[in-house]
């Protein structure tokens, strides 16, 4: 038995609330049809590599030693295309695409120079009511989505135009998405509520194609709710979707609309045992505080990066994939010893597996002059002048410098 189209399952939602009242055996119900609806198969017979994050041991990781070269990016600085602060950052071959403030920016790749503004907030025809979380450029179609209602709305990076018609999504809260080819999509939910029946869906253009059922329900002890999108992360590692949730200790690749274990993080204690606490929020974010939960994941042939939240602290790791090792790095990253900037840390990947983060200019300046490193102490020279010459340029308000670094072969 499969649910076509959006509306056909929302209204089967609302049938099943409508059988009884009694809160727990409408969750047994919704379980039920759920693993009918999607023959309850996830893939979990697959064999899993660990990742043995007790194992790791505190290190000072020099990007002389993984890195071949560093790229620097001055966005540029104009009056129609201010960033702001906290940017989230995306690249591709052609594009810097910038999103601060319900505002998306296109910049060259090669030169930084400010290309065109994308869509706008609002309600009229064309514009979009929100940015939806996850990955939302398609690389290979050159397009970022938006959502405006019940709708996903493509903007073409090359023009600024939209593609049509939009795409139709279910109305649900606390939801992230991530296309899986130019013309399907995959939505995670986030269930605050403890009885939304899916976990994720796969729609194309036209409908709803599949779904993967919920399987940690459970009854509210409070009126008070967890509404925390960063519980769902998803990334892309050569052109296939991987799916964590923050209390599952393994990464799965979603593959022919399942979900296939890859790596499982080996921890002091399983974070699966935070699902038991779903119905007390308050609870839940008191007793996670004493485990490690990965909020954050990259993946490249050679290595997958990490960080980890333990105790309000942040940990940045790197796994080696060949090796098997895992290595928490000390100074919460990479020591620019190649030019002498900032300690580097990616905040995204691109799709040949460069390494991407930003820093707002005021912070390049102040910490590329204030290390006042000599050129005897990094090992290229010709890189460290041309670093402190930027620096120099930049005013604090500018827009920020975006740092592209390439792993050694």
């Amino acid at each position: 038995m499969k649910v076509r189209g959006i509306s056909s399952y929302f209204h089967l939602l609302k049938l099943i609330k409508k059988i009884t009242m009694n809160r727990f055996f409408l969750i047994i119900v919704l379980l039920s049809v759920q693993c009918a609806l999607s023959s309850c198969k996830d893939g979990t017979n697959n064999a899993v590599d660990v990742i043995k994050v007790n194992d790791a041991q505190i290190q000072t990781l020099r990007m002389s030693e993984y890195f071949e070269s560093i790229e620097y990016i001055a966005l540029e600085t104009k009056g129609e295309c201010l960033i702001g602060n906290n940017p989230s950052l995306y690249i591709t071959d052609e594009f810097v695409i910038t999103i601060a403030s319900k505002k998306c920016f296109v910049f060259d790749r090669l030169t930084g120079k400010f290309i065109r503004k994308i869509g706008m907030e609002g309600r009229g025809a064309g514009e979009y009511s929100q940015i939806p979380q996850g990955i939302i450029v398609n690389e290979q179609g050159k397009t970022i989505s938006f959502e405006q209602g019940d709708k996903l709305i493509e903007y073409s990076l090359v023009d600024g135009t939209i593609n049509s018609p939009a795409i139709r999504i279910p109305p649900l809260l606390a939801n992230k998405i991530a296309y899986i080819t130019k013309d399907s999509w995959v939505m995670s939910f986030l269930n605050f509520t403890g009885d939304i029946p899916s976990q994720m869906i796969f729609f194309d253009r036209e409908r709803i194609i599949d779904s993967i059922p919920n399987r940690y329900f459970f009854l509210p002890k409070t009126r008070e709710i967890s509404v925390n999108r960063n519980e769902i992360l998803f990334y892309r590692y050569k052109n296939n979707v991987y799916h964590k949730d923050l209390y599952n200790d393994t990464i799965f690749e979603i593959a022919d609309r399942k979900l296939r274990p890859e790596w499982v993080f080996e921890m002091e204690k399983s974070t699966h045992l935070l699902h038991q606490l779903r119905g007390d929020p308050s609870t839940l974010y008191e007793e996670a505080e004493n485990y490690h939960l990965v909020y954050f994941i990259l993946e490249t042939d050679k290595y997958i990066l990490f960080h980890t939240k333990y105790q309000k602290l942040t940990h940045p790791f790197l796994f080696d994939k060949e090796q098997r090792s895992v290595k928490k790095l000390e100074h919460n990253g990479f020591v620019n010893d190649i030019d002498g900037g900032l300690t580097f840390w990616p905040d995204f990947t691109s799709q040949n597996q460069d390494l991407v983060c930003f820093y707002q200019a005021h912070v390049f300046k102040e910490e590329v002059n204030e290390k006042g490193l000599s050129a005897q102490n990094v090992k290229n020279v010709a890189e460290f002048k041309k670093t402190r010459t930027l620096a120099a340029q930049l005013n604090d308000d500018d827009n920020p410098v975006v740092v592209i670094a390439t792993f050694k072969p």
